[in-house]
């Protein structure tokens, strides 16, 4: 890790940003979403991109593009981020995504994954619709845990805000479903039946 380091501290600030940019971002990522968030041309990318690829820590890809060298790499440059700044960027990198669709079907879970990661306070209806959207697909995936996971993110997300009755029980019903589909009969329980909107159980 001590050489991942060194060699991170040999280049200019402008750089680690655009790299820490990047590992919020993922294990690789496409400059062009780096250059928007960063507030920057994507010219100016691909040259402090060349400077992080001569420094080794990260390697250009097929597909416009890059890739952390390590995970090492990666989680030094996400360990030089306070918690603040960590939600800063995933915030950032949510709305830039939702600001450039994509048809990919990871999209959504990876929207979704920001806007959990970033200041849920700032956009509540926003980290509930992305939840939900990433609970669903995941449940007609048969990806029983993610859903759940997913599902539960939107029901605890709910406190506070406004949502029709229909919209709250298809939204229970579904945390149910993913419930009952990994063994979690309790939870399914008070999803399904009890009527009460409340947090999961801690046995899940």
């Amino acid at each position: 890790m001590q050489l991942v380091v060194d060699r991170i501290e040999t280049l200019q600030p402008p750089t680690i940003r655009l790299a820490r940019i990047g590992a919020v971002i993922g294990a690789g990522f496409r400059p062009v979403l780096a250059a928007q968030v960063a507030g920057i041309g994507i010219d100016d990318c691909w040259g402090r991109i060349e400077r992080l690829v001569r420094a080794n820590l990260i390697e250009r890809l097929p597909g416009e593009r890059v890739h952390f060298v390590h995970d090492r790499v990666r989680e030094a440059m996400i360990a030089g981020l306070d918690d603040v700044q960590r939600r800063d960027l995933h915030q950032a990198v949510a709305e830039a995504l939702e600001a450039s669709p994509d048809e990919d079907t990871n999209h959504v879970f990876v929207v979704a994954q920001h806007y959990a990661r970033g200041h849920t306070e700032r956009n509540p209806p926003r980290v509930l619709e992305t939840s939900t959207a990433a609970g669903l697909q995941a449940l007609d995936g048969y990806a029983n845990q993610d859903a759940y996971g997913w599902l539960k993110n939107a029901l605890d997300t709910v406190e506070g805000l406004w949502i029709d009755e229909a919209g709250l029980a298809s939204l229970r019903e579904a945390l149910g479903i993913a419930a009952t589909r990994i063994g979690c009969l309790s939870e399914a329980y008070i999803q399904l039946e009890s009527g009460s909107w409340g947090p999961s159980v801690a046995s899940c």
